[in-house]
């Protein structure tokens, strides 16, 4: 038994004997809590070390009670922090207190924490968009679109284009028949050279016309001519192209025909005037591809609401999914995209780059994503061009337009986002985990269109003008949206690495959760205390940096350091 010692009895201290809810506060600033809130006070007490004192206060005064604050000067200069859990009246004179030591108030500050444990998850310091990217686990069970850009410049204005291996533009006249439906004589040599245009090689004269009714009246002229001069199999393919690959007037060259031709051995010449465009022979070292650059900006305004967590702004809660408009689609995360010199900051900026060929070869590729200059891996292909009937291998043709008009299945995405009932596999179950798993339960998450099969709809895509890439941001829907936020408030962020807990860094509270068999410090501390204080951390814990705020989770809880 000890003498010289003092006590402090106090009511309306809100801390919770189950560590749900603790302070951060030094024993200093305990102490001066508890006396703010004292109810009794006095020295020269004796204490019983197997949780029970008897004090001369009053027995009401004990009663409405709830806290103690003692210090036995013989055994230590320490303060200890206690819940009060019997009043017994022995007489006029005596009360009798049992006790229970809080833990975390006498002894956390005792514990080093700087060599680190395993954290699950915590309240970060650092909430910038894209610094917590861990999956969560919780289900997107809705989302909505709410930005759409198109790259339409792709198929705005086309040509017709015929691949032949005979120059029509080479005027030659014709003999006199020599029998029926006979044709003029062909005079001079064909074309035997070779067409470049960036970097792709045509064994062929490349001939564009307007896709309009003037062109197709100036196409069906050129075949006649063709065929007039016997040269007809010499026409290899005619497909669609877009102009806009043709970035310089100057790859082009107009040809203004006139040509007298014969329909048939008894009528008289007939002069039918054409023209059209021919692709200039280019030289090799020419661009390899035909780019431009999209800049899409996000929007990330929640009207009215503001939303306190930037995760929340990060994927599978807010992402850009681009489709090429017949079933095939990719995802990117907005939060992988860096700036890009020379466009405005915050911009996700994707390049369309293009290829002259049979069926045009296309592809949008996300510039400065998931730190690649070019992410190639991550990009996605134009659908095809039509390509029109015509003397070429019909095998091959069949290949070129089956090449990407084909969906690909849907990405299922679902697995890997709807583990809500698994995220805290094998660890100590928490509040925050079985919170995980309620969110977890909703349905699959629909983050893309439900598509499957492989359907060929490249034709009808380029009929309805769809033959481009459409850039469409989706995010969760508000009222999930604000489940999710107050999750992450209240709990903070998947962490799942070895580092010094965060046990301060926000306003008003910390949440802090290790793992099932971490210590989150050590040092002088008994170890029934050490253990009280390695279970709350196991299974979740609130710091609060204010005894008048314990339980406000409406409280703004902004980053201070």
């Amino acid at each position: 038994m000890a003498i010289q010692s003092e006590i402090y009895l106090a009511k309306g201290i809100r801390l919770d004997r189950d560590y749900n809810n603790v302070l951060s506060y030094t024993p200093q600033q305990t102490l001066a809590y508890v006396q703010s809130k004292q109810t009794a006070h006095a020295t020269n007490y004796s204490f019983i070390r197997d949780g029970a004192i008897s004090v001369g206060f009053q027995y009401s005064t004990c009663l409405e009670s709830n806290y103690i604050a003692f210090q036995n000067k013989n055994y230590s200069n320490r303060w200890f922090f206690a819940w009060i859990d019997e009043v017994r009246y022995v007489n006029n004179a005596t009360v009798e207190i049992k006790y229970t030591v809080d833990s975390w108030s006498t002894f956390f500050w005792n514990l080093n924490t700087d060599g680190g444990c395993y954290v699950i998850r915590e309240h970060t310091n650092d909430d910038t968009i894209g610094a917590n990217t861990i999956d969560e686990g919780l289900a997107v069970p809705e989302v909505e679109q709410i930005n759409v850009q198109e790259t339409s410049t792709i198929d705005n204005e086309l040509y017709i284009c015929v691949s032949t291996n005979w120059d029509v533009s080479v005027k030659r006249d014709p003999d006199s028949p020599t029998g029926a439906n006979a044709v003029g004589t062909k005079d001079g040599e064909g074309y035997n050279g070779v067409s470049m245009f960036n970097n792709n090689t045509f064994g062929s004269l490349l001939c564009l016309f307007d896709f309009s009714d003037t062109g197709l009246t100036n196409l069906e002229r050129f075949l006649l001519t063709t065929n007039s001069q016997g040269h007809i199999e010499d026409i290899h393919d005619i497909f669609i192209v877009p102009k806009c690959i043709f970035t310089s007037q100057t790859d082009l060259i107009t040809k203004n025909i006139t040509f007298y031709y014969y329909r048939i051995s008894t009528q008289p010449i007939v002069e039918i005037p054409f023209s059209y465009k021919q692709v200039s022979y280019m030289s090799s070292n020419r661009d390899n591809v035909y780019f431009s650059n999209v800049e899409f900006t996000p929007n990330y305004s929640y009207g009215d609401y503001t939303v306190k967590n930037n995760k929340c702004y990060c994927f599978p809660y807010n992402y850009l999914m681009v489709s090429n408009n017949i079933g095939n689609q990719n995802i990117y995360k907005l939060e992988e995209f860096d700036d890009v010199e020379g466009f405005t900051a915050g911009d996700k900026i994707l390049q369309v780059q293009m290829s002259l060929s049979i069926g045009m070869s296309g592809r949008i590729v996300p510039i400065r994503y998931k730190g690649r200059q070019f992410d190639y891996e991550d990009s996605l292909t134009l659908a095809k061009f039509p390509t029109c009937s015509w003397s070429a291998d019909s095998y091959t043709n069949w290949l070129t337009q089956q090449s990407v008009n084909s969906s690909n299945p849907a990405l299922s995405l679902g697995a890997d986002i709807v583990a809500g009932g698994s995220i805290i596999g094998g660890l100590i179950a928490s509040a925050a985990g079985e919170i995980a798993t309620f969110y977890g339960g909703y349905k699959k998450a629909q983050l893309l269109p439900e598509i499957t099969g492989g359907q060929a709809t490249g034709d009808v895509n380029f009929g309805n003008k769809n033959n481009h890439f459409t850039l469409i941001q989706y995010r969760i829907k508000l009222q999930h949206l604000k489940q999710i936020d107050d999750y992450f408030s209240r709990y903070g962020y998947k962490t799942l690495r070895v580092k010094k807990p965060n046990v301060f860094g926000r306003t008003n509270w910390n949440y802090i959760q290790i793992g099932s068999t971490e210590s989150i410090g050590f040092g002088d501390v008994p170890e029934q205390d050490l253990n009280n204080i390695n279970r709350a951390c196991r299974k979740g814990v609130t710091i609060w940096h204010n005894h008048a705020n314990i339980g406000n989770f409406n409280l703004s809880n902004t980053i201070t350091s």
